[in-house]
Formats: C-alpha cells, structure tokens, sequence
C-alpha cells in the first residue's frame, strides 16, 4: 500500500472518530489497569472470605454447633453427641472385659466388626452385623435421650441434686483438671483430646452436671425398690434355674477335624471330608460309651480317657448358660442318675446328672485398697521380663505393707481403713471407701476370693493378699444374705428399673441429621 494512501485512510478515519493508535494502547492500558486493579481487590476479598472460613473452620465453630440429631423437635449438636459417643467408648475401654472385646482404639471404629465375644459381653443380638461406630453411635443415642428424660422428669418432680452430686461434681472438674495439668494439655485443650475436637470445657461442665443429675434421679428410684421374703421366693420359683447350681459330668467326643499349622507357620482349617471322617468316629466312640454304660460301666472319668477324640469334664457348681447340655441338666424333671447322648454341631456328649442346689451360700462385704501392678510399659518379649515383672508385684507388695502398719498404727479400725482407701487405692471404688457389697464365690479374682471366703474368715479380720492385678489389702465386714436372694432381688430391681426406665423414654424419638457427619 502507497504512503499517500495509508495517508488518506488514516485522514477518512480520523473524520469518522479515529483515535490515534499510541492514544489507543494508552487508554486501553489505563483501562486494563483499572479492570485489573478490581480483579485484584475482587481476588483479595476472595481471599479473606477464604482465610475466614478456615479460620472458622479449624476453630471447629462449624462442626461444634452443627445440629447432629434431633430429639423430640429439640436439636442436639456433634459437641454433644461427640461427648456421648466418648463417653460409651470410655466406658468400654475401662472396663474388666475390654480385653475380650477385640476393639483396638487406634483403628477406625468404622472399619471393625464386632466379634460374637463383644457382641455376647455386651448383650448384643449374635446374628446382628455391628461395627464398633455403630455401637458407640447408638449408645450415645440412647444415652442423650435417657439424660434428657431424666432431665424432664426430675424437674416435674422437684428432684435437685444433694449435696453428695454437688461434691461428686466438683470433685470430678478438680479431677479433669489435675489429668489435664499432668498430660501437658490446658483444660480445654484436654476434654478435646478426650471427648473430640468440638468439645469445650464450658459445654463439659453442663454436660456433666445433666449427666450427674440423671444419675442421681435413677438412682433414686432404684434405691426406693424394696421387696419382701415372698417376693424373692416368688421370683426364685418363677425361674428356678437362674439361681440354682447343677452337678453334672460328661464326656464330649469331638466331632470335627483338628486345625494344624503348615510349614510356613500358616493356621490350616480342616477339610469337609475330614470333618465328616471325625463326626463318624466320634458317634461310634458315644455309641459304644452309652452301651458301656447301660450295661453298667458307669465311670465316665475313665472312658474321657480311654475312648478315641473324648475328653471328661465335672461340674460341681454349674450355672445356667443358654447350652444345649445345661438346657437338659437343668430341666426341672431332671432326676439323680438320668443320663442321655446329645449330638451338637462338632460332637457329642454322654452326660449324667448328679444333684441340684440353691444358690445358698451367704454372700461377703469386703472392703479394700489395691496397689496395681502396671506392665504396660514392659516389653514382653524382653529376656528380662519375667525379672521386671516381679521387681513390680514385689515394689506393690511393699506398698501395701507400709499402708497396712500405717493402719494398724491408726487403731486398726474400719474407720481408719476408709481413710486410707482415697489415698493409696487404684481400685474404681475409691468414693465408696473401697466398698463391695454382696459378693458371691467367684466374683473376685483368683487370691482375693479365696481369702474372703475362708471358712475361718469372721468380721474385722484383714490381711495383704497377691492377685494377678498386685496386692490387695483386704478388710472383711462380714456375711451378708444368700447369693439366690442377691439374685433375686438383683433380677427384680433390674426387672423393675427397665420398665420405669422405658416408660420415661417411651415418647422420644431420635432424627439424624447433618451433623452426625462430625461424630465420632
């Protein structure tokens, strides 16, 4: 194009509101800077909303407050659940069975089943699918709604807490801190590091309180049941066979295949074929005992030891479980001497009845202080450790012998003893002085039971005394009344207290919502 042309265009432009091109890239850089200039603040207020939000966010403002089930009408928020769902898996971890329980604390709750041992511990239906989450979920359900009843009813009874819940109350809030003060945590920081990252001291405090509260309401009606001799009678012949014991012997012949270990340390489960091969000769092997015996070889003792895949067992003081053997043993046309062959999945039993009794023997007070032996910190695999081991129940027995001179120094009194307990015993029954009630024959540890129920054992007598838990110091307050009328009345006030108890909760109903996402 000729410059006289390029020329003449620029001029017909000009006239049509042409802008020069160095005017242009100006005013279109001035415009860019401006648009960009907004985009900027735009991007800046972004990012301010943003480190808000996460800032809210990581305060836990958010998942705190998130309603997470609904009740009645009446939102409840994760904090809450979250304090509940703690609660249940405390109760479970600090209890005598949580080492049958197979509930490992640092794996997700939500990716493990319970086993049938959990599942038959806690009452749980077997057939029933259960993860721990689950279980721990609708525990803390069901413990909101039994708190909020609580709550309601006391209130329309005029019940308010005594003294003794104010003290428990304090108590526990100067305990939380003094755990808190120990592990390095604040206090606020600690009951997030118990009850989960939502939780607040302030919102412990109410909790607690509402728990304390529906406790002491509980408690309270269950302390108003009474009941008279019929009525433990009348409720020991309504069901004989849960306080009674039976005597009975058996020989079982297994009827499956034996489990082996292969080469390479691998668990191998018996074949079909090999399990069909065990039950066959188990059933000759019962057979052939039961012919023995109606023919009058009666000593099942000596067939447990002699006959192929058999084993003896004697019962002296057998109570009811739901067996097929203790079906039979205790029905109540059961007669000394009768005798007959069970088949069960994976054998046979060749069983005898010998007698039956009430459960008779008169329970035992007792109080003590333990000095616990803690191995945790042990290395079991160490060569030392059995060393190790001992150099802590021998450290524990010392323990025990000072506070028990210190006793005696002090008059050697019951008084003297419940003085003690508070300072020095690692038992959960410290509030009560150390205090267990109604103890029957077997309920205590190996050591500790046989001690308290020696037949020289009288009132006021107190001795140390070794047990797989450490040393115990034992004081012995006396008899109390037969184990079947414990039982008795036991079964009646449960049987009672249930009914009441589902009758308060019987209109409340649970919603989940959002929130529940923050639980657990």
């Amino acid at each position: 194009m000729s410059a006289s042309r390029v020329k003449k265009e620029r001029q017909q432009r000009i006239a049509e509101g042409y802008v020069d091109p160095r005017k242009a890239r100006e005013a279109e850089e001035l415009a860019k800077q401006r648009k960009s200039n907004r985009m900027y603040a735009a991007i800046a207020i972004i990012f301010v909303v943003v480190a808000a939000a996460l800032l809210v966010w990581n305060s836990h403002v958010i998942q705190r407050n998130a309603p997470a089930v609904t009740v009645n009408g009446k939102s409840y928020s994760a904090a809450v659940m979250n304090y509940y769902y703690h609660s249940a898996v405390s109760d479970i971890t600090n209890s005598a069975y949580y080492g049958y329980t197979s509930l490992n604390v640092y794996a997700p709750f939500n990716q493990q089943e319970m086993t049938l041992i959990a599942k038959q511990v806690l009452g749980i239906d077997t057939e029933k699918t259960l993860t721990w989450d689950e279980y721990f979920t609708d525990t803390a359900k069901s413990s909101l709604v039994t708190v909020e009843a609580a709550k309601v009813a006391a209130e329309k009874d005029g019940f308010t807490i005594s003294e003794k819940t104010q003290e428990l109350y304090e108590a526990s809030l100067k305990d939380l801190k003094a755990a808190a003060t120990e592990a390095g945590y604040s206090v606020d920081g600690y009951v997030k590091y118990v009850y989960g990252s939502t939780m607040s001291y302030s919102l412990y405090e109410e909790l607690l309180m509402d728990t304390l509260l529906a406790n002491a309401y509980h408690q309270q009606y269950n302390d108003s049941l009474v009941y008279t001799e019929q009525d433990l009678l009348d409720r020991y012949n309504k069901d004989r066979s849960t306080f009674d014991t039976v005597d009975y012997e058996y020989v079982f012949f297994k009827g499956v295949g034996d489990t082996v270990t292969d080469a390479d340390g691998n668990t191998v489960q018996p074949t079909d074929e090999e399990n069909a091969a065990a039950m066959k000769l188990a059933k000759e092997s019962a057979e052939s005992a039961l012919q023995q015996y109606k023919n009058g070889d009666t000593d099942l003792s000596a067939m447990g030891n002699e006959m192929a895949q058999a084993s003896y067992t004697h019962l002296e003081k057998a109570t009811y479980a739901e067996t097929v053997i203790d079906k039979w043993a205790f029905d109540s046309a059961r007669k000394e001497g009768d005798y007959e062959l069970l088949t069960v999945e994976g054998g046979l039993y060749l069983i005898r009845f010998n007698s039956r009794a009430r459960l008779d023997e008169n329970t035992v007070n007792v109080r003590h202080i333990l000095f616990e032996v803690d191995d945790s910190a042990l290395d079991t695999t160490a060569d030392d450790y059995e060393e190790s081991l001992e150099a802590l129940f021998e450290l524990a027995q010392q323990e025990a012998g000072i506070v028990y001179e210190a006793w005696q120094l002090d008059g050697a009194t019951e008084e003297a003893f419940i003085a003690l307990v508070d300072e020095f015993s690692d038992d959960a029954k410290n509030a009560e002085g150390g205090l267990y009630e109604r103890v029957h024959r077997g309920q205590m540890v190996e050591g500790f039971d046989e001690w308290i129920f020696d037949e020289s054992r009288k009132e006021g007598d107190c001795g140390i005394v070794k047990s797989d838990y450490g040393y115990h110091i034992i004081y012995f307050k006396g008899e109390d009344v037969p184990y079947w009328k414990a039982l008795a009345e036991d079964t009646l006030r449960a049987e009672e207290y249930a009914e009441w108890r589902n009758s308060l909760i019987a209109d409340y109903s649970v919603t989940d919502s959002f929130g529940m996402v923050f639980v657990g």
